[in-house]
């Protein structure tokens, strides 16, 4: 199996087993897909394809928030 090299200049591939196209629309653009799975995947540590509780508050910290586990309960429980 093809690995995907780091680094690599051109158009975004998609992760395997993702169809990008089930996503698209006329405000959504193929490649914005694609580049949004991949930020969702850093989150991802299990490759669950969901992002629980803990690995949502480590995005929370990543972008600059900081909150309890509180905050994040919450934010799962309005969503």
């Amino acid at each position: 199996m093809a690995q995907r090299k780091s680094g690599k200049i051109g158009k975004p591939e998609a992760p395997k087993g993702f169809n990008p196209d089930d996503y698209t629309s006329a405000t959504l653009l193929r490649e914005e897909v694609i580049e949004i799975k991949a930020a969702f995947d850093l989150f991802d540590h299990d490759g669950s394809g969901s992002i629980d509780p803990l690995e949502l508050k480590e995005a929370f910290h990543a972008m600059g928030f900081t909150g309890s586990n509180k905050f994040v309960y919450l934010i799962i429980a309005e969503l």
